[in-house]
């Protein structure tokens, strides 16, 4: 049964939770501000965006999924979902940016309404459903500015927080919904691995019988294990090769735990313990309601898994993203619970008060996120400039501007140093690039250092030409970008001039 909703009590909390909500939507409407103003945006606002958007192409142009790669387009290390459901998209319209971009804004959009439905599902108040939304949205700054992304993790996240929600938000949610749950978990596993543990306390702790729990959780492992297994028999063992033993080969950077725990005690991360003291301070005073307990173990088990990743080689903020979703959830619906069980103005107070705090403890440069007009002219001159190049290039980092002067997507450095090399695959283009025969090679300081170990062997840097645009860069805080051009050692190239309007020297 759903919870009986109770008497508010006179002395109404009600100011106090109207403080949160009123901090909630201040950040929510400076995170819609950033997607509204990149939403058409064509070029990378993220370097690894890039392999992603060429590997929808390459399905679409017939490519295989995880093909070899001593041959094939090498893709970055994740589940086959999202580059699937692209596939359709770019077949019917073009690859693009803006396209790709849109079904993450939609996917967090629905994570926005699904963490709102769950908390009026189980008996909050609409306040406090928006309360839920609007936290997550606030958290954009904090976790990076990835939401619109065309990265797995805002789908992943939705089909997580959607899953998770049909078998907890009611205290009864049936066997029909507990399938549909299964469903969407698994699509959530298929688009980015580290769901499946939060997955499987998702299943363990749904008020249902421990029976049925166990059974839910074994049917999730069983088709789980059937599908790896049937995608890894059809690409000839590579699907767990790139999904599980690539990931596993990332170590824990533990020599920097102490500055990583620091990052998160200033903005805009700092917005994360905000919310963890909120979660904490609302549901110690919101009684014996099962949903809230339920929703902040969600949170512990989201908060675990983020952390750890957070630590792994190589990582960023995104991975923030899961303890994002469950902490405003676990926030909303234990201050919710607070008033309705007349705590006293001390602790809903601090709750709410703590709350508010999120989005300031999350604050970012909400001018510095989207990209302005110089960024747009310098990437329309570079795919120009790409387009009419009379030789053979490469952009070390940025393979989707091959997609959009009209060419082939080679490998990125990235992918190189992540996939070619370590197994040891033998690719003719990267042969071709050691003998020098590439006549324009676009890298930058933080290109993968082996693929820059060929660049020294073959290539030297040339002068003639300008620095490639400064303005083409990155918005997420990592920052590789486009900064060097490099020539043959062994030959006289002819560069043509790049137009001057498109430059904007570093």
């Amino acid at each position: 049964m759903n919870p009986t909703p109770e008497r508010i009590p006179e002395r109404s909390r009600t100011p106090f939770v109207a403080l949160a909500l009123a901090g909630a939507l201040v950040g929510a409407a400076r995170a819609l501000t950033v997607l509204l103003g990149r939403v058409d945006y064509p070029f990378h606002l993220e370097f690894l965006e890039t392999n992603l958007l060429s590997q929808a192409f390459d399905l679409v142009r017939g490519g295989a999924l995880y093909g070899d790669p001593s041959r094939d387009f090498v893709p970055h290390e994740y589940g086959p979902l999202y580059p699937l459901l692209l596939a359709p998209l770019f077949a019917l319209f073009g690859p693009s940016f803006p396209l790709a971009r849109a079904l993450s804004s939609l996917a967090t959009l629905g994570t926005v309404l699904s963490l709102a439905a769950w908390v009026r599902a189980a008996g909050g108040r609409i306040s406090s459903a928006v309360l839920a939304g609007a936290l997550y949205l606030a958290l954009f700054g904090a976790s990076g500015c990835w939401y619109d992304l065309a990265r797995v993790d805002s789908l992943a996240i939705f089909l997580l927080v959607a899953g998770a929600g049909l078998l907890h938000a009611r205290e009864n949610p049936g066997s029909g919904k507990l399938g549909l749950a299964i469903l969407l978990l698994l699509a959530a596993a298929f688009s980015k691995q580290t769901t499946v543990p939060i997955a499987a306390v998702a299943l363990l702790s749904t008020p249902l019988p421990v029976k049925t729990r166990l059974l839910g959780l074994a049917v999730y492992a069983v088709v789980g294990a059937g599908l790896a297994l049937a995608a890894n028999q059809a690409t000839d063992g590579r699907f767990l090769a790139f999904t599980v033993l690539v990931p596993m080969s990332h170590g824990l950077f533990l020599e920097g735990w102490l500055p990583g725990l620091a990052l998160l005690f200033s903005p805009p991360t700092l917005a994360f313990p905000l919310l963890a003291a909120g979660s904490v301070a609302g549901l110690l005073c919101a009684g014996r309601d099962s949903a809230s307990k339920r929703a902040a173990l969600l949170f512990g088990a989201a908060g675990a898994i983020s952390l750890l990743t957070l630590f792994k080689v190589g990582a960023w903020v995104n991975d923030l993203m899961p303890a994002a979703a469950f902490g405003t959830l676990a926030a909303a619906l234990a201050l919710d619970r607070a008033q309705r069980a007349g705590a006293g103005f001390v602790p809903v107070g601090l709750a709410s008060l703590l709350l508010a705090a999120v989005p300031v403890g999350g604050w970012f440069s909400v001018r510095a996120q989207i990209p302005e007009e110089a960024d747009r002219r310098a990437g329309e001159a570079l795919v120009s400039y790409l387009r009419g190049f009379p030789g053979r290039f490469w952009v070390a980092d940025f393979n989707y501007l091959h997609v959009l002067a009209g060419g082939i997507p080679p490998p990125t450095a990235y992918a190189v140093a992540e996939i070619v090399e370590p197994f040891a695959a033998r690719r003719e283009d990267l042969a071709a690039l050691e003998r020098g025969e590439f006549d324009l090679v676009l890298a930058d300081p933080d290109t993968p250092v082996s693929f820059r170990a060929r660049l020294l062997a073959a290539y030297r840097r040339d002068e003639r030409m300008p620095s490639l645009p400064a303005d083409l860069r990155t918005r997420t805080g990592q920052g590789i970008g486009l900064a060097e051009v490099w020539v043959p050692k062994a030959r006289a190239v002819d560069l043509p001039p790049f137009p001057a309007e498109g430059l904007a020297p570093r």
